[in-house]
């Protein structure tokens, strides 16, 4: 199944699940308020501290350090997709850090190959921060 698809059932199960909450009598509108409006806060929340993150840290990269090639193909779009996703989903600031380092070393020359980096996208990655982003 491909990632839009994944996608698409997942947010059908969510407007499903907010559908049963809602059909609660009495107190199912207001949980489902406070959690889908919760969930959405936070993600909107993650996703601008990723960002932020990742303006200061690529600001300390040279332009001949950036591999602007490999950020015009689809396997650096699918490395960014499953980043940025997976960064909506964790509370964990070391799983945040780790997809932030991927999103950086992948953009770098001599990024390790797509398939170690697909390999690596859980969040315990073999690698530690410097060999990602020093590659």
């Amino acid at each position: 199944m491909a990632n839009g698809e994944d996608r698409e059932g997942s947010e059908s199960l969510a407007l499903i699940g907010k559908g049963a909450v809602e059909a609660i009598p009495y107190i199912g509108p207001v949980i489902s308020n406070l959690y889908f409006e919760r969930r959405n806060r936070r993600h909107v929340q993650r996703l601008e501290r990723l960002v932020v993150e990742l303006r200061e840290r690529m600001q300390d990269f040279g332009e001949e350090k950036v591999d602007h090639e490999f950020l015009q193909t689809d396997e650096f779009a699918d490395i960014a997709e499953e980043c940025i996703i997976n960064s909506l989903k964790t509370a964990t600031e070391a799983k945040l850090r780790t997809y932030r380092e991927i999103l950086i070393g992948s953009a770098m020359r001599g990024h390790p190959a797509y398939d170690e980096v697909k390999a690596a996208r859980e969040p315990r990655l073999r690698w530690r921060k410097a060999e990602v982003v020093q590659r």
